[in-house]
């Protein structure tokens, strides 16, 4: 751009702020194992996931929904 007096500037930008993606990745990149993502418990997202492997099969999903009532009457959430 010109200056009042005519003179050739150059533009200056800059974008701050903290990036919520650039900060999980760091987060990643320093709390992870063989296995993949090991969140710290205090960034992590749930204490407990209590996933069923193959949900056409009656005696896992019953299965897991009696560990998740079990988890939540006793506090875990």
């Amino acid at each position: 751009f010109l200056d009042e007096n005519g003179k050739s500037n150059p533009i200056i930008m800059g974008c701050y702020g903290i990036g919520v993606s650039r900060t999980l990745a760091a987060i990643v990149e320093q709390f992870n194992d063989e296995k993949g993502i090991v969140w710290p418990k205090n960034l992590a997202p749930f204490d407990v996931h209590v996933i069923t492997v193959n949900t056409k099969n009656d005696e896992q999903v019953q299965l897991a929904e009696d560990i998740y009532k079990m988890l939540k009457e006793n506090g875990q959430d």
